[in-house]
């Protein structure tokens, strides 16, 4: 993701490849916490990311968006890879998530 290869940089990048079924193996920092919500049909968001035609009020606060997003990666086949601090430190302006993706 950092070279510009196909990968998705922080939260909103990562979780919207995630719901298009894109991302190949997923990237977290282990001590991370993301802040997002989630609509009736799985689909995840970041907090205060709007999902185009929704309602705002439809995308329910989830205190747990790293289990859902390790959760969807795996319902998609996709690798999870949790680094550790120092491995991580290249995240870190990217709230430490980030993904390489499939296409």
């Amino acid at each position: 993701a950092l070279s510009g290869g196909p990968g998705a940089l922080g939260l909103e990048a990562t979780l919207g490849a995630l719901n298009d079924s894109r991302v190949a193996q997923l990237l977290l920092n282990e001590s991370g916490e993301w802040d997002g919500g989630r609509t009736e049909d799985g689909r995840l968001y970041a907090r205060g990311d709007v999902p185009q035609g929704e309602p705002g009020e439809r995308v329910v606060p989830d205190p747990t968006m790293g289990e859902r997003m390790i959760e969807r990666a795996l319902d998609i086949d996709a690798e999870v890879i949790v680094l550790d601090e120092e491995a991580a430190q290249d995240l870190a302006d990217s709230g430490g998530v980030a993904a390489i993706l499939r296409w």
